[in-house]
């Protein structure tokens, strides 16, 4: 499997498979913000990216209604996109 597979929206999982810090796998919002001056992405960019990322992935229940996914699945996968608030 691809490092990228931490993308995919996955439920179960306790961590992704790589570490975001040099210690720390948690799926947390803060820890990637923690994380962003790493990158040379600014704090309030960073905060930026992750507003936009939250106002999309909260919409996949209407999308999922759209692609005529079973309710029965969407609940399935509701807790994949928990972060999304």
């Amino acid at each position: 499997m691809s490092d990228a597979d931490d993308m995919n929206p996955a439920t179960g999982r306790h961590g992704l498979k790589l570490n975001v810090s040099e210690v720390d796998n948690a799926q947390a919002l803060e820890l990637a913000l923690s994380v962003a001056a790493f990158l040379r992405v600014s704090k309030s960019l960073a905060g930026e990216i992750v507003g936009r990322c939250r106002v999309v992935v909260k919409q996949w229940p209407k999308i999922a209604g759209k692609l005529q996914i079973r309710p029965r699945e969407q609940e399935r996968m509701a807790a994949a996109f928990r972060l999304a608030g």
